[in-house]
């Protein structure tokens, strides 16, 4: 899991989209999946779990209580995963995105961005069915929930853990916090100088006098 710091993460593929227009980009991984760019300039909190995960459910309400206190330019998003039922009750993907929108929108009253991966069942080799593997969930290894990522607006990997914290005066060293300001100080110092930069090169421009003429060319 940790091999993949300092590192594009990979694409980010779902099925369903909540909070969030669907990406134009489609993928081969399953009917209906569409991945989103994560190197437009978004510096995003990225975190991975699934209904039944007691720890996902609270980590949810409290990325909600804290979407306030964010710093400008960062957002949240949250990587849902099929488990091809819902309470327990076998249904078909599109069923299954239905009821979490019903979860996730109209009961819990969330705002922030979810993407769902509820792909086709594959046939397994006793008979059965399964939710076709999210290839996002595979290549990062997921298997503990709520598992968070923070990305930079470039789509790279700078950060890794478990858990989402209250960000109150009693996080004040919560690892996940310290990183992202780390990351938000780095973009904001980047764009400065590019804008100091950018006036500089202006300042030349209109400071060149203009070429005279001779007389002959008068």
């Amino acid at each position: 899991m940790v091999a993949w710091y300092g590192k594009p993460m990979p694409p980010f593929v779902a099925t369903h989209w909540l909070n969030h227009e669907r990406p134009a980009q489609v993928s081969d991984a399953a009917p209906g999946a569409r991945v989103l760019r994560l190197d437009d300039g978004v510096i995003r909190i990225v975190g991975f779990g699934w209904f039944s995960c007691p720890g996902c459910q609270i980590a949810l309400r409290r990325v909600q209580m804290t979407l306030s206190q964010l710093p400008k330019g960062v957002e949240v998003i949250f990587n849902e995963r099929s488990m091809g039922a819902f309470n327990g009750v076998f249904c078909e993907p599109d069923e299954e995105a239905e009821d979490l929108r019903k979860w996730y929108l109209e009961r819990k009253h969330l705002t922030f961005p979810i993407a769902i991966w509820a792909p086709v069942k594959d046939s397994t080799p006793g008979g059965g069915l399964l939710p076709r593997e999210s290839p996002l969930w595979r290549a990062l290894q997921i298997s503990v929930g709520p598992t968070l990522y923070i990305v930079d607006g470039r789509g790279i990997v700078r950060y890794m853990g478990f858990g989402f914290p209250r960000f109150d005066a009693t996080t004040t060293h919560d690892p996940l916090r310290l990183a992202l300001e780390a990351v938000v100080r780095e973009r904001d110092a980047r764009q400065a100088q590019a804008s100091t930069q950018g006036a500089q090169t202006t300042a030349t421009t209109v400071a060149t006098p203009p070429v005279s003429l001779t007389h002959q060319e008068q």
